[in-house]
């Protein structure tokens, strides 16, 4: 790895929504950031404001796109910056549960399976659990997505980041940021880097997660990363 150009690909957790506040389900569903969202977005950015951004993605939902702009507004390293969304990042499509509350995701997948069967649930089984069950859920009048399986899910992720990898290549970039989502950040480590995802240890909104690619393979570097949020919030509070 260390003969290769490697891209470093700054992954970031969007920042607080209105539906996070809710415990409502929220993957191709969108809601706006909250005014803390918001500040938090800007106090990452502010610790991210040294670094020279060749491109600037993020998925096409709401939260994210916010998210990113609010980012980029503290960054002072990097010029003329556009911002390019990438629908293959955006989070899991959870159907006909899109909306709900998650009390009533989950109290189906109980229905299914005892509590402490749930509580030991890996990521690929989980998803695959809630597709099969929305999808003999779903009403037959409902005009929606159907529900995504982890195949499909993982499949269209490291579509999007090898896609986004060879093009920084090809550019000589070697700065990213990506501004993704919760489950989309964990299915994306499972999917390229063989971390397993751990619904106990998620990356928390504005969190960033250290990737880098050599043209063949991603690495991971660092995972749930606060530090640029941290240095942000101490600079504006003290300010």
């Amino acid at each position: 790895m260390a003969d290769k150009q490697l891209v470093n690909i700054y992954l970031m957790r969007h920042g607080m929504t209105m539906l996070n506040t809710s415990n409502s389900v929220q993957g191709w569903a969108d809601s706006p950031l909250t005014p803390d969202g918001e500040r938090a977005s800007e106090y990452a950015g502010f610790g991210l404001k040294d670094v020279s951004f060749d491109a600037i993605y993020s998925s096409d939902s709401g939260r994210a796109m916010q998210t990113a702009q609010h980012v980029m507004s503290e960054n002072t390293a990097t010029v003329n910056w556009s911002l390019t969304t990438e629908k293959g990042l955006r989070e899991l499509c959870f159907g006909s549960f899109e909306g709900r509350s998650n009390d009533d995701l989950w109290e189906v997948l109980l229905a299914e399976a005892a509590e402490e069967e749930i509580n030991e649930m890996d990521m690929p089984t989980f998803v695959d659990a809630m597709a099969h069950h929305e999808a003999q859920l779903r009403p037959p009048h409902a005009n929606t997505w159907p529900s995504e399986n982890y195949s499909m899910f993982t499949k269209r992720l490291s579509q999007s980041f090898y896609k986004i990898g060879a093009k920084a290549l090809d550019n000589d970039h070697h700065n990213i940021l990506v501004v993704s989502h919760g489950l989309s950040i964990q299915a994306t480590l499972e999917a390229l880097t063989d971390t397993p995802a751990d619904f106990n240890n998620m990356a928390v909104n504005n969190s960033v997660t250290h990737l880098q690619f050599d043209g063949e393979q991603f690495h991971l570097a660092r995972y749930n990363d606060t530090s640029y949020l941290e240095t942000g919030r101490q600079t504006f509070e003290e300010s």
